[in-house]
């Protein structure tokens, strides 16, 4: 058992000796700096970027688009409050249809509509986003720029029309967002008392709320595509449980889980919120399997179905070894195995692999 272990421990190693060749960079970081009549935001990646026709330039608006095609994000968060007059936040997010999830789309929220520029740096491998406010830091009274760093600090938008509810909010208290939510959709909602000195910040558009259930959820609709949105048809009943992470470090401010689960006693929101994580592990496993093991590579190297089902048995077999050495670790030092990294543990073995004897198979 010894031998067959330890070769299947060389076998990963092979299989690790792959190099990445999918055609994508990633974002860095995203940095946002006052100017004394608007914002400079920086937006860093560790390689060239491209973004096209696509990305929104230029005029007054008040949401800046940009849509960046051959990156993925190294930031630990999708929500970056900036806070920072004329902008309130940038959101970042990956645009349905990516492949394997390359694809940037990055959205600044502003305050009130703004001039805006996108240009590259010299060496393409960064972004400069110039935001600019209709008046200059000088020009205001110490009593306006005071009432602009609230705003910058909190703020709270609600619509409700035709059935549809949006919400941008930063930074807002919870409680006076449910009650504004309530008031705009003519809905009847309960809040704890616990909840009173909550903020939280979201944004999204044009949710329809069906019917408030007891439990804080709500039932809405949602369409394949804006062309039945619009007209009212081919629409899915789902059920939208919104809830925030407490004491967790690096946490979004809200989550919004949408599930066809729609009975709320069946299945309670607060059961659906806490096994949601867990759903995510076969995402999590999926990842260890086609991108850390194979190092990107999507095509087998074998040429006839037989030898390519083997080799998919040999990689299964390859990611069960690495999996049982963690399990292993992690138990004999009374951990949780989620808690080690897969591709730590790769880089352990891949050390370890040259002081191991030849094995026959």
């Amino acid at each position: 058992m010894r031998t067959l272990f330890a070769f299947l421990l060389v076998f990963a190693g092979s299989l690790l000796g792959f190099a990445q060749n999918r055609p994508y960079c990633s974002v860095t970081s995203i940095e946002a700096q006052q100017l004394s009549n608007g914002v400079q935001i920086l937006i860093k990646a560790d390689g060239v970027l491209e973004f096209g026709p696509n990305s929104e330039d230029g005029g007054m608006q008040g949401r800046l688009r940009i849509e960046l095609a051959n990156a993925k994000s190294k930031i630990n968060r999708n929500f970056i409050d900036v806070s920072k007059f004329p902008v309130s936040y940038i959101q970042i997010s990956v645009p349905q249809g990516a492949k394997e999830g390359v694809g940037l789309t990055i959205v600044v929220a502003m305050f009130e509509p703004s001039m805006t520029s996108v240009e590259r740096s010299n060496d393409q491998q960064s972004i400069i986003v110039t935001v600019n406010s209709s008046r200059t830091l000088a020009e205001r009274s110490g009593a306006q720029e005071a009432a602009d760093e609230t705003k910058a600090r909190q703020s709270l938008a609600v619509a409700f029309e035709d059935g549809l509810l949006s919400v941008d909010a930063v930074k807002a208290n919870l409680r006076t967002l449910l009650a504004t939510v309530a008031r705009r959709a003519g809905l009847n909602v309960v809040v704890d008392d616990s909840v009173q000195s909550r903020e939280v910040s979201v944004s999204f558009r044009d949710m329809p709320v069906e019917e408030a259930l007891p439990d804080g959820s709500y039932l809405s609709r949602i369409y394949p595509t804006e062309k039945d949105k619009r007209k009212k048809r081919n629409g899915l009943v789902v059920r939208v449980i919104e809830y925030q992470l407490e004491g967790v470090e690096g946490a979004e401010p809200l989550y919004r889980l949408i599930t066809t689960l729609t009975d709320c006693q069946k299945y309670p929101a607060q059961e659906l919120a806490a096994l949601y994580p867990e759903r995510w592990e076969i995402e999590v496993t999926l990842d260890e399997f086609k991108t850390h093991m194979r190092g990107g590579q999507v095509v087998l190297r074998s040429k006839t179905p037989e030898l390519v089902e083997q080799e998919f048995y040999g990689m299964m077999l390859a990611h069960r070894a690495v999996r049982t050495l963690m399990n292993e670790a992690a138990l004999r030092q009374n951990l949780d195995p989620d808690r080690l990294s897969f591709t730590h543990a790769i880089r352990v073995i891949r050390r370890k692999l040259a002081a191991m004897p030849a094995l026959s198979p």
